[in-house]
């Protein structure tokens, strides 16, 4: 989360057509950090994507400069698979995450 402002600049850069690189790099390190959060800033930046286009009229943007964010996005997103499958997988595979809370909500049924 502290490095939202600069994920949001670079979004801008990448959008705009000034810098690239850093985007990706940035995709990467947020999805790390924490995917819950990473998805609540992919929100954000689609609904600032959304409100810079519809009210800033010198926010221009070409299809070629959107095609290019978006492959930086998947690209940061491809890079951070690497550790997130891992992550995912340890996840789903843990036997609580399908277990049936008991009457005693400290306890969990079948766990065997």
């Amino acid at each position: 989360m502290a490095i939202f402002p600069l994920y949001l600049w670079s979004f801008d850069n990448v959008v705009m057509g000034k810098k690239r690189g850093l985007f990706a790099i940035l995709t990467t390190i947020s999805l790390l950090n924490n995917y819950y959060f990473w998805f609540g800033q992919v929100i954000f930046i689609a609904l600032y994507f959304v409100t810079r286009v519809i009210f800033d009229k010198g926010y221009v943007v070409t299809l070629k400069n959107f095609i290019n964010f978006v492959i930086e996005g998947l690209i940061g997103l491809g890079i951070s698979c690497v550790f997130l499958f891992p992550i995912i997988n340890t996840v789903f595979s843990n036997p609580r995450a399908n277990a049936k809370i008991s009457e005693n909500i400290l306890t969990y049924e079948n766990l065997q």
